[in-house]
């Protein structure tokens, strides 16, 4: 969180984020409403870990009424079950707001691309292209490098909550003194760890599709039609755009299709053995 709020008051990516918000209104679509969506999908996904937590703590409650243990014990239990959800609540909803604003992020560079298209077919006017493939370019980086670190972050935190949500649910398949409520207790204490992987692949997928949509973008510009059977204009365009190999890049490493799906693959065949 601290990363990307400084990557969010850099003067860079201010201009970028001022840039994308002029680009995108010149074709009247509000980004705001398109990204409302996005934050609807993380709102549910974040009151679902909180109603799992919740209802851990509940449970963990419920098993301490039967305890033998003296009053003020259990009132100092009760206490600490209380500022763990509010902590819960807090640390899970600033993950949760920092993987949104990624996307946010994302979705609106991805929607540019949508608006240079339509701005490359209406006009025609494919030496502008260039300059303004540029500017695209300009704005594809400068996203890239400023949420660069946030962005591995948030993986790193992402994988290794999935890998310890893995070793406890190993840990407690070979146990043999297993206790029906004690077990569902430490099972639903766990489950937000998938969730937190999920969000992270999602974001994964937003810069893997832009970074596609960037590879389209030569067969796109090649199958406009003009007046002109072979247009010199369009052909260096196309070339220009090919060798600018503009994507989503972290760190020097582009974010692929290819490298989701290996993200994607990893995860179906830890969960399922």
């Amino acid at each position: 969180v601290f990363l990307l709020g400084n990557a969010l008051r850099s003067d860079d990516l201010h201009l970028a984020t001022e840039r994308l918000h002029v680009f995108v209104s010149d074709f009247k679509l509000r980004w705001n409403e398109m990204s409302g969506k996005e934050w609807r999908k993380y709102t549910v996904a974040w009151c679902i870990m909180l109603v799992l937590f919740t209802a851990t703590q509940c449970m963990e409650t419920y098993l301490a009424v039967s305890e033998d243990v003296t009053t003020e014990i259990r009132i100092f239990k009760h206490v600490i079950q209380v500022f763990s959800i509010i902590s819960f609540t807090v640390s899970s909803a600033v993950v949760l707001l920092s993987a949104y604003l990624q996307s946010h992020l994302l979705i609106g560079l991805d929607k540019s691309l949508d608006c240079w298209c339509c701005q490359i077919v209406e006009h025609l006017n494919f030496p502008r292209g260039v300059e303004t493939w540029n500017a695209m370019q300009a704005l594809l980086k400068c996203v890239g490098r400023e949420l660069a670190i946030s962005f591995v972050v948030m993986q790193f935190m992402a994988s290794i909550g999935f890998m310890y949500f893995l070793v406890s649910g190993v840990t407690m398949a070979f146990r043999t003194d297993i206790e029906v409520a004690p077990f569902l207790v430490e099972s639903l204490s766990s489950l937000p760890l998938p969730f937190l992987l999920l969000v992270s692949m999602r974001v994964t997928a937003h810069g893997a599709d832009l970074t596609e949509k960037c590879r389209a973008m030569p067969a796109f510009v090649n199958q406009i039609p003009t007046h002109i059977l072979i247009d010199l204009d369009r052909q260096y365009l196309v070339r220009f755009i090919a060798d600018s190999s503009a994507g989503f890049t972290v760190r020097d490493v582009k974010l692929t299709r290819e490298v989701f799906l290996k993200q994607v693959y990893v995860f179906v065949a830890m969960v399922s053995g």
